[in-house]
């Protein structure tokens, strides 16, 4: 967890983020309204929170969404990541022999599917924000 530290939103780190934010595709109003925020430095540091697992699955157990990945609400994809995390270990599941030993293969089946992808998806949230980061 972390948050923005006041001293590190210098004016250059302010030009930093309003030039970031005219190069990324935000969608309207999202862009004009952080554009504005910026502009008339109106924003608030907010708490951070980011977990990139090192597995989806213990055992019989296994983990969907925040739960085991937790990346940082800039990247705006958690429920959507917990949605995909859902349907793969249903597929996975549901195509599999519903034996324990199966069961069990399943599982490792979707933490092979998914691991790589929400590993990746909280690690570019924290690349987004590692400036922020009080030391």
């Amino acid at each position: 967890m972390h948050s923005i530290a006041d001293s590190a939103l210098t004016e250059a780190k302010i030009a930093s983020l309003i030039e970031r934010a005219h190069a990324y595709p935000w969608p309207e109003p999202f862009q004009s309204a952080m554009l504005l925020a910026f502009e008339r430095r109106d924003f608030n540091g907010i708490l951070l929170k980011e977990y990139v697992p090192e597995g989806l699955v213990n055992g019989r157990m296994a983990l969907v969404g925040d739960a085991v990945h937790l990346a940082t609400s800039w990247t705006g994809m958690g429920f959507n990541a917990a949605s995909q995390d859902v349907l793969i270990l249903a597929e996975k599941l549901a195509a599999g022999d519903l034996a324990m030993s199966g069961v069990l293969g399943q599982l490792l089946a979707y933490e092979a599917e998914r691991l790589v992808k929400v590993r990746a998806l909280v690690q570019g949230g924290q690349r987004f924000t590692w400036e922020f980061r009080e030391e």
